[in-house]
């Protein structure tokens, strides 16, 4: 796992670290005082054999693998899902997800380090009551004297396996943490920079010693789609296991970087490889940091929409995890926004939205005809339907960030940043008219020389890219242009003045700025006390215009007219948000209006 996960690794973890796949940095050991729950349970030896039961199947295509975070884990600063134990008691409210999903994965540093043995005992006779197949999520080596310690994958222990079966569970399915990242790609404190082959001949070892204990337990791997890590890495890890171990992965599954673009064809591209090798390729969906359950759920489901639908992934294995501080609730699956309703959800009939009709008239009047269908083509009647248009070649737009000012500032700096400082690089070339800023509830504007009518008077700028002050494009008076290619940098920085610290602030910037430049400029807020304390950015890219919302009719059609555009070209996109038992749905088309 990435980052995020490495709060759940074996070894006593750390602090999370921030951000959504990021190269994994080494975890300190947390302090003597926090407890291990286990620590004076001793684990039996021999092992106790585990309480006899069915064998689950793992056939199923999709196989569902559900992987709540539990709700102690104080070294992460937050807790996982409050109501984590009310899924492993009789009658609790999730039998319909229960019954699609094949494998209730566990961690093993919660295992190692915080869970008790009745808590332990819960979850697997629950998991082994609902005819579940248990997987723990644990790493393929040891940390050595030499390298390892505190790195992600370096967390191997047999005696994980054996608390589980010292309280009548079994291990059915193991899910390696990140061993080919950890080991090969990680560089940083501890990093042991192994071979390919060398990592792969070290996690077979690992497999032969598990098979010692659990002779049948099906064995895959988790990888992070780091921008460092290709399908090409990737596809010869999987052929260097199967070379050391005699036999292939059971799975290899992929834990996104969602901030990446090509997200969608790293993942296409190494579900295509596995499979040609025989390996079952699974998805790890999330809504990573988002900050309410809804929201968590909603992106989740957003993301494998994307991935199933938009860009036809077929994954056999689809898992559906958090090591996030949402969602709270794991429960009841009747509500959309617990984990279990995203379940259900998931496993709900697939829409499409048909569009029949785009067009512009002569006077610039948007005209569409649709109709929201379900997967065998039957309509979906009285379904909401939003409508939104982007600007993409440098439409007039005004921009807005709210935000509050920090407590402790004693200035604040209006800053324009372009391929520098966090803006990725792009050939940029925008027109920016009027910067705004006010805070305390006065809404006096705070920057001067807002319009560039004293040209760069009261602002500095800095790099090879070029900054200009021609007459504007709007009327009279002057705009500030800049142009910069992927390989230069602008650093524009308004004069600054103290803020009305602790106060609620308003920042906005009109622009016109095309959509090729999107991720490589922002303006910023630059609080400071003596140095930088905090930065609150906006994006300048082309910002999504709100039509409409409509409904469809008895009969799944929606139709819809507006009054006229500005000239400009516009991506138009239709949405329908799903349900508790339906999958989001949209469709974008590019509409010129003259």
């Amino acid at each position: 796992m990435p980052v995020q996960r490495r709060l759940l690794l074996v070894v006593v973890a750390a602090a999370l670290a921030t951000g959504e796949c990021t190269a994994p940095v080494p975890s300190p050991t947390p302090p003597a005082q926090t407890p291990s729950l286990v620590a004076a349970s001793p684990v039996p030896s021999p092992p106790l054999s585990p309480t006899p039961r069915q064998t689950p199947d793992l056939t199923a295509r999709p196989l569902v693998w559900f992987a709540p975070l539990p709700p102690y884990v104080p070294h992460m600063g937050y807790g996982g899902s409050e109501d984590y134990f009310d899924l492993f008691g009789p009658g609790a409210p999730w039998s319909k997800a229960a019954g699609r999903v094949g494998i209730f994965k566990i961690y093993a540093s919660w295992v190692q380090n915080y869970a008790t043995p009745e808590q332990l005992q819960q979850v697997v006779r629950g998991v082994a009551d609902r005819g579940l197949a248990l997987g723990l999520e644990i790493g393929a080596f040891a940390a050595g004297a030499e390298c390892g310690a505190g790195v992600e994958g370096f967390d191997a222990s047999l005696d994980t396996i054996r608390r589980i079966h010292a309280v009548g569970g079994r291990v059915d399915v193991v899910a390696f943490d990140e061993p080919l990242a950890g080991a090969v790609f990680y560089d940083g404190r501890n990093a042991c920079h192994w071979s390919t082959e060398r990592a792969a001949d070290e996690a077979a070892r690992f497999v032969r010693q598990l098979r010692t204990i659990v002779p049948g337990v099906m064995v895959g791997d988790i990888e992070p789609a780091w921008s460092s890590i290709s399908a090409d890495d990737l596809a010869r890890w999987l052929d260097a296991y199967r070379q050391a171990a005699g036999e292939p992965f059971g799975f290899l599954h992929l834990d996104a970087d969602w901030g990446r673009a090509d997200w969608a064809d790293v993942f296409l591209a190494t579900e295509q490889a596995a499979r040609a090798r025989g390996v079952a390729f699974g998805p790890i969906y999330n809504g990573g940091d988002a900050s309410t359950d809804k929201a968590w759920a909603d992106l989740a489901m957003q993301r494998a929409y994307m991935y199933e639908t938009v860009h036809g992934g077929r994954p056999a294995h689809v898992v559906l995890q958090s090591w996030m501080d949402h969602p709270d609730r794991v429960l009841p699956e009747s509500d959309p926004t617990t984990f279990t309703g995203l379940i259900d959800r998931y496993l709900g009939t697939r829409t499409l939205i048909r569009l029949d009709q785009v067009a512009t008239s002569e006077d610039g009047r948007l005209s569409l005809e649709g109709a929201l269908l379900g997967s065998e083509g039957s309509p979906v009647a009285g379904a909401p339907i939003t409508v939104s248009a982007t600007p993409l070649d440098r439409s007039y737009q005004v921009l807005r960030l709210d935000g509050r000012v920090p407590p402790e500032a004693r200035g604040v700096i209006i800053g324009i940043r372009v391929n520098t400082e966090g803006a990725d690089p792009g050939n940029v070339d925008l027109r920016i008219y009027r910067v705004s800023y006010a805070d305390g509830g006065d809404d006096r504007n705070r920057v001067t020389n807002p319009k560039f009518t004293r040209r760069l008077e009261d602002w500095v700028v800095y790099g090879d890219g070029r900054a200009s002050t021609p007459p504007s494009d709007r009327g009279s008076g002057r705009m500030l242009r800049l142009v910069a290619s992927s390989e230069q940098t602008i650093s524009v920085n308004h004069q600054g003045f103290a803020p009305a610290a602790g106060s609620e602030y308003h920042l906005s910037v009109a622009v016109r700025v095309p959509e090729t430049a999107a991720g490589s400029v922002y303006l910023a807020a630059i609080f400071l006390v003596d140095t930088e304390i905090a930065r609150d950015r906006l994006p300048l890219e082309p910002a999504p215009i709100a039509i409409d919302r409509l409904a469809t009719d008895a009969t799944g059609v929606f139709r819809y007219e507006r009054e006229a555009f500005e000239p400009g070209t516009y991506r138009i996109r239709i949405e329908y948000a799903g349900d508790a038992e339906r999958w989001p749905a949209f469709v974008e088309r590019e509409v010129l209006v003259r």
